[in-house]
């Protein structure tokens, strides 16, 4: 057994010793150190408080001394202490053993705006910051994570604090590769991707493309319409179709287009209309000098006035905005975006008593009329 000297060496060194629980006694147990009986009180027997008392009794634990007389008569012991010092003396020794970039499993036990804290080693706790949770970017750790998940994380920082605590920061998103590194022999300029909005800011809409977020600007969105906010032309969650439009690595930027998915209406023109041909069109605007006539999805040419002026159908000229007309391609300038129109009546000018527009904006008539006259 032990003697007083090792007790007393023990209760000075807050080294545990061995004991045995004999019984309850008011307000704790009865507890046998070697051959002297010591006292260990309910709020001390154990670190949680809710269990039986009676499932004590029997056991053999390890205690730490907290009051001794003299005679070593009046002894006083802690079960609680014991346990606490072996939880720091394991916390301790995990964190010590601890090293940049290793792999730990730890679960979930918390989850904050900024992050996630994690519990990884007897009583050691890291925080996974939402910056470290994935590379692309998320809004709320809930996302991805719910309390009582088990992660397998890795040690991104180690560091002792002064009052003898340490602070352990975790890394989600390096346990897979950086997409970025994989970026440059993922995409090509010019290629088109499926991709997910994510968010819109006054001038554009960030887009993830699988792991990597990448911009299109508000320049980028349309040929067709002036865009004045993204949101007249994508959502946040929206599946879309991209082009990337540039890659720069280093700085982990994308450029994306919208647009160009669905081609310049422009870049075939020459293809879709030729100089002579009459097509149908709707006014769009009324100019100080002309009209503009939309003729197709961004597209639009211009109708001067002098061409209506010249213009045996006199009345053309009374044009009101959406009004649907027959127009003749005069001249095309893909660069410039640039058609030229003038009213779409074949010869027109051969005819002197040509038969007035119907009411209704349809030429039919002067249709009909031109088809007989030409024999076609």
């Amino acid at each position: 057994g032990m003697d007083i000297i090792g007790l007393r060496e023990a209760f000075q060194n807050k080294v545990p010793v061995e004991g045995k629980v004999l019984g309850t006694r008011k307000g704790g147990y009865l507890v046998s150190i070697g051959d002297k009986h010591a006292f260990c009180p309910s709020s001390q027997i154990s670190l949680v408080s809710s269990e039986e008392p009676a499932a004590h009794v029997g056991k053999t634990y390890n205690f730490i001394i907290t009051e001794m007389d003299g005679s070593g008569k009046n002894l006083v012991v802690s079960r609680r202490e014991a346990l606490v010092k072996e939880l720091k003396e394991r916390q301790e020794a995990f964190i010590k053993a601890l090293k940049i970039g290793d792999v730990v499993k730890g679960v979930v036990r918390s989850i904050v705006p900024y992050g996630v804290f994690v519990e990884i080693g007897p009583n050691v706790q890291g925080l996974l910051h939402i910056s470290e949770l994935s590379w692309s970017r998320i809004r709320d750790p809930k996302e991805l994570v719910q309390v009582g998940e088990t992660l397998e994380l890795s040690i991104k920082e180690l560091q002792c604090l002064e009052d003898g605590n340490y602070k352990i920061s975790l890394s989600l998103k390096d346990m897979v590769p950086d997409p970025w590194k994989e970026a440059e022999s993922r995409f090509q300029i010019g290629d088109v991707v499926k991709g997910k909005v994510t968010r819109l800011l006054p001038y554009g809409a960030f887009v993830d493309i699988g792991g990597l977020e990448g911009l299109v600007h508000i320049s980028e969105m349309s040929y067709t319409k002036r865009v004045l906010k993204p949101q007249e032309i994508v959502s946040e969650g929206q599946e879309i179709k991209v082009m990337i439009k540039a890659l720069d690595i280093k700085e982990k930027r994308i450029s994306l287009s919208i647009k160009e998915v669905e081609g310049d209406p422009w870049a075939d023109v020459l293809d879709r209309f030729q100089v002579g041909q009459i097509v149908e069109g709707i006014v769009t605007k009324k100019m100080k000098d002309g009209y503009l006539v939309h003729i197709y999805p961004g597209i639009t040419g211009y109708l001067s006035m002098r061409k209506l002026d010249e213009s045996p159908l006199r009345d053309q000229r009374k044009l009101r905005e959406q009004d649907r007309i027959r127009v003749k391609i005069l001249e095309i300038h893909p660069k410039e975006k640039r058609i030229l129109l003038d009213l779409g009546v074949e010869e027109a000018d051969m005819f002197e008593n040509v038969p007035r527009k119907e009411d209704n904006g349809s030429f039919g008539t002067l249709g009909d009329y031109l088809r007989k006259a030409l024999g076609k």
